[in-house]
């Protein structure tokens, strides 16, 4: 019978302290780090290459898109140089379709 009430003052005493502690909440005013925050828009990065197809990369800043475009842009130039000669790009084209991925330019 003590242990059982023992258990229930310590459900109840936990339970109090962890939902009424408000001083590591963050109020209206505080500022937010980047990390945290949910984004608000999702940015569109739209590249048209001409060889491929247009690509369209998502993320939560316009970086991140990018960088999305640029990773759907290389899969799709090594799958069209792969169907084209039946080979795999040599260290030296695969640095060239690289480049042409990374430096790419939103639209």
């Amino acid at each position: 019978m003590k242990a059982t009430l023992i258990l229930t003052l310590a459900i109840v005493c936990s339970t109090i302290y962890f939902n009424g502690n408000t001083s590591n909440t963050i109020t209206s005013g505080d500022r937010v780090p980047a990390s945290v925050r949910s984004p608000q828009t999702l940015n569109t990065c739209v590249y048209s290459p001409g060889d491929i197809a247009p690509v369209t990369g998502h993320g939560s800043d316009i970086h991140k898109a990018r960088s999305a475009a640029s990773k759907i842009c290389f899969e799709r130039r090594i799958d069209l140089f792969e169907k084209t000669r039946n080979a795999f790009p040599s260290t030296a084209q695969g640095q060239l379709i690289i480049d042409s991925c990374v430096n790419i330019k939103c639209k």
